[in-house]
């Protein structure tokens, strides 16, 4: 078998195109599991009611029993809370909590609902965060509360990898450290906070959404390439990485996700952040390095592929004892691997 990988193809832009920045709302999917009513409420109980988000919640629960989560958050919320019904728009300063046995995921800014196909599906956190991060890219903040297992961690990679926000409870103060701690020690999440230092974050990434903030980058603007030289020479120095040749829309939304996060107001000032700051320059350039792909990513897109692999494979393809695929854009080849296992599974 030939898989054959092309890892050069460009980054998929990091936003929908469904509407621009000042008309979209940032949705947030917090998920949790054992310990998650108490974390919940404590987030729920101190939000700033014009905070501006829309809360998904995904709380792993026995699909067989009513969920009392609703009621729970809703008697302390700061914000209005209801279970999510499918095709609900998330409307911003809103909890919408996930019913059990369901499979979410974000579609157009809507909540999607299916019946779970395994009762005992345990990656739906990671499902929904996902979807998400495919819908609003850059729009996409996703939180990790207390739980046990690794669920979650894949999905916050996926949202930052499109340029969103990642965020875990801190393990120390989590119920249950076993879903904050898998998150916290992937390498892909930078934000590790109490409660209240997630509220406290949130409330300073909200104003990026806001169409009158000042902080403004001009792609094409030829002073900014003076001042990017700088910056590589900077991440070369400190890194070892040369960035020279990556594509400026790429690295001008890495710098305005970092310059979101750390509330800074012009190019300026946040690369002599980075001249000065070697932590800073280790963020950004770990930022810049993301992958976006996983493994068997897009579910209905390799479902397909299985059963014309099976068609094809029925037919005597690969009689000669080779078959050929060529994977275009794959990145790390988790797409060209995934490809490969599901040839592997249906070969005789």
């Amino acid at each position: 078998m030939d898989l054959t990988n092309d890892a050069g193809v460009d980054e998929k832009s990091s936003a929908p195109d469904s509407a621009p920045d000042s008309e979209r709302t940032l949705i947030a999917c917090v998920g949790a599991s054992a310990g998650g009513v108490d974390a919940l409420q404590r987030l729920c109980s101190n939000l700033p009611g014009l905070l501006g988000i829309g809360f998904v919640v995904l709380q792993h629960l026995a699909p067989d029993r009513e969920s009392l989560l609703p009621e729970l958050i809703g008697r302390i919320s700061t914000i209005p809370v209801e279970q999510a019904t499918d095709g609900v728009r998330v409307q911003p300063n809103h909890v919408y909590v996930i019913p059990p046995n369901c499979l979410a995921t974000i579609e157009h800014g809507c909540v999607r609902l299916a019946k779970a196909d395994m009762p005992h599906r345990r990656h739906q956190i990671d499902d929904i965060m996902r979807s998400l991060a495919d819908d609003q890219g850059d729009h996409a903040v996703g939180i990790v509360l207390s739980g046990t297992g690794e669920d979650g961690t894949e999905g916050l990679h996926a949202i930052k990898g499109r340029g969103g926000l990642a965020i875990v409870q801190e393990p120390s103060d989590a119920q249950f450290q076993g879903m904050p701690q898998s998150a916290a020690s992937s390498g892909h999440v930078e934000h590790v906070l109490p409660i209240l230092g997630i509220i406290e974050l949130l409330e300073r990434y909200v104003d990026r959404s806001n169409p009158a903030r000042p902080a403004t980058i001009d792609d094409g603007a030829p002073e900014i390439e003076g001042r990017l030289e700088q910056l590589f020479v900077r991440l070369r120095e400190q890194t070892g990485h040369d960035f020279h040749q990556y594509k400026r829309s790429t690295i001008l939304r890495r710098i305005r996700r970092r310059m979101d996060i750390g509330q800074i107001d012009s190019i300026d000032k946040y690369i002599a952040l980075v001249l000065q700051d070697s932590e800073e320059a280790k963020h950004f350039a770990k930022d810049l390095l993301i992958g976006v792909t996983q493994f068997f990513r897009d579910r209905e897109v390799f479902d397909e592929l299985d059963r014309k692999f099976a068609v094809m494979l029925s037919q005597g393809a690969g009689k000669n004892g080779a078959i050929r695929v060529w994977v275009v854009g794959c990145a790390t080849g988790e797409e060209a691997y995934s490809i490969g296992m599901l040839i592997r599974e249906q070969s005789p």
